[in-house]
C-alpha cells in the first residue's frame, strides 16, 4: 500500500522519489522502470513511515513493500534509510520564510510562512501559514491557516483556518473554522464553524455552525446549527 513517504531502491543503491507522489506506480512511470519481469529482481519498493511524530525525522522505519526481499536488500537498506531521512529532514519547515513555491513540506511548531504557492504540505502540526493558494495541505492538527484562496485540506483535526475564500476542506474532524466565504466543506464531522457566508457544506455529521448567514448546507445528520441568520 502506497503511503508517505514511498519511494523505490534500486539494486545499485540509488532511492528514487519525487515529492509530488506516493504512489509507486507512478515512480515507476517516471523513472521509466520495467514493471513486467521482475526476475532477476533489480528494484524494490519501500516505504518510509514516520512514527507518532512526522517532524522526527530519526522516528520513521523503513519497510520493504515487496512480498520477498532479494538476496541484495540487506546490503542496501542502511544506505536507503540514510538517504530518506535526509528526504524528510528538508521538507521540515521552521522559522521565518516568505513563500513556498511548490515541493513537499512539513510545518514545525515555530514555522511563519507568508505564502504558499501550489504545495504539497504533508503536514501541519503548529505555526501560522498566511496565505495558501493552490495546492494540498494534507493534515493539519494544530497552528493557524489565516486565508485559504484555493487548494485542497484533506484532513484537519486541531488549529484554526481563519479565513476561506474557496478551495476544498475534504475532512473537518476538530478545530475552528472561522469564516466560510466561498469554496466547499466537503464532511463536517466536528469542531466549530464560527460563521457561514458562502459556499457548500454538503455532509454535516456533527460540530456545531454557530452563525449561519448563506451558503447551502445539503444534509445535515448530526450537527447543530446555533443561529440561521439567513434572509427569509
Amino acid at each position: 500500500m502506497c503511503q508517505f513517504l514511498s519511494a523505490i531502491v534500486t539494486q545499485t543503491g540509488n532511492v528514487l522519489q519525487d515529492e509530488y507522489t506516493d504512489n509507486h506506480e507512478d515512480l515507476i512511470l517516471q523513472f521509466h522502470l520495467d514493471d513486467s519481469c521482475r526476475e532477476p529482481v533489480r528494484w524494490v519498493r519501500v516505504e518510509f513511515k514516520p512514527g507518532e511524530d512526522f517532524l522526527d525525522a530519526d522516528s520513521y522505519v523503513l519497510d520493504l513493500d515487496e512480498s520477498t526481499a532479494p538476496d541484495w536488500w540487506d546490503g542496501r537498506m542502511e544506505a536507503a534509510r540514510r538517504a530518506l531521512r535526509c528526504i524528510v529532514k528538508k521538507m521540515i519547515v521552521n522559522g521565518k520564510k516568505d513563500i513556498l513555491l511548490g515541493g513537499a513540506w512539513m510545518l514545525g511548531s515555530d514555522a511563519n510562512l507568508w505564502t504558499a504557492k501550489c504545495a504539497r504540505i504533508i503536514y501541519m502540526s503548529g505555526g501560522t501559514l498566511n496565505h495558501m493558494h493552490g495546492g494540498i495541505l494534507r493534515d493539519m492538527s494544530g497552528g493557524t491557516l489565516n486565508h485559504m484562496h484555493s487548494g485542497g485540506l484533506n484532513h484537519m483535526h486541531g488549529g484554526t483556518l481563519n479565513h476561506m475564500y474557496g478551495g476544498t476542506l475534504d475532512h473537518m474532524h476538530s478545530g475552528t473554522l472561522n469564516y466560510v466565504y466561498d469554496g466547499t466543506l466537503i464532511n463536517m464531522h466536528g469542531g466549530t464553524l464560527d460563521h457561514m457566508y458562502g459556499g457548500t457544506l454538503i455532509n454535516m455529521h456533527g460540530g456545531t455552525l454557530i452563525n449561519w448567514h448563506g451558503g447551502n448546507i445539503i444534509e445535515n445528520t448530526g450537527g447543530k446549527i446555533m443561529n440561521d441568520l439567513r434572509k427569509k
